[in-house]
């Protein structure tokens, strides 16, 4: 019973720090429950998907001919860090001499967050 309350209170403060206001140099790391159905999804579906896949395995229509391809998230990670910052500013400002377009025009800063989020989810899935 005691190790289930631990687990209450550890959930407590997940949901307290995901509701905290925070800038995009926060170090707050939020978790996403891989069955709930998270805002970040709809948009990666629309935005990510063609490329980086439907499960972020670099495996998209669009993506199959881009040199150099996607990024498999679930095989090898992120470039430049898998905090939610880090991940923010691969998305918000696109990669160099890649296909990855920079999504801070066309993303609201919310949006881009979820995105990261969710992608951060993708990533710590294990491949079949």
């Amino acid at each position: 019973m005691k190790g289930k309350s631990v687990s209450n209170l550890a959930f407590l403060a997940i949901l307290l720090f995901s509701f905290v206001g925070c800038d995009q140099g926060t170090t707050v790391e939020n978790e996403v429950d891989s069955t709930a159905s998270h805002p970040g999804k709809e948009i990666y579906d629309t935005n990510c998907s063609n490329c980086h896949g439907p499960t972020g395995q670099g495996d998209g229509r669009a993506g199959l001919n881009l040199k150099p391809r996607p990024r498999n998230y679930v095989k090898d990670g992120f470039k430049y860090g898998s905090r939610i910052a880090e991940i923010v500013l691969t998305i918000r400002d696109g990669l160099d001499d890649t296909d990855m377009p920079p999504w801070g025009d066309s993303l609201s800063d919310d949006e881009i967050r979820q995105v990261a989020i969710y992608v951060r989810e993708l990533a710590s899935r294990k491949e079949n």
